[in-house]
């Protein structure tokens, strides 16, 4: 294959891995197949650890969920959440209102400007 969405593609997985603002240490189980293990971390990377047969699924998901939305938000002395709400998000399209290009980005990443 190859090309410009490949390459663009595999960089965002990559920028995705390298800034990931969560850690696995956060997290008490991993699911996989449909099935709960522990956690287990070798050299930095997820695995999975013992089975753990009597997780609830759907609880964990519920509570994934939460701590995902809520990861890395700043919260004030007193625990209340902080951060900004956009009335307006970018649209599911190219062009104004929608995603467009930012400069210096297709450079950055040798791919050229579209």
């Amino acid at each position: 294959t190859g090309g410009v969405f490949s390459t663009g593609y595999e960089k965002a997985v990559q920028d995705s891995l390298e800034l990931a603002n969560w850690s696995a240490e956060d997290f008490q189980y991993v699911v996989a197949d449909g099935k709960a293990y522990g956690v287990e971390l070798k050299d930095g990377v997820v695995g999975l650890g013992p089975p753990a047969p009597d997780a609830d699924l759907k609880a964990l998901q519920e509570q994934d969920k939460v701590a995902f939305q809520n990861y890395g938000r700043p919260y004030t002395e007193a625990g209340k959440p902080t951060g900004t709400y956009t009335p307006m998000p970018v649209q599911p399209k190219l062009g104004p209102g929608g995603y467009e290009e930012w400069p210096g980005v297709a450079k950055a990443w040798g791919l050229q400007s579209v």
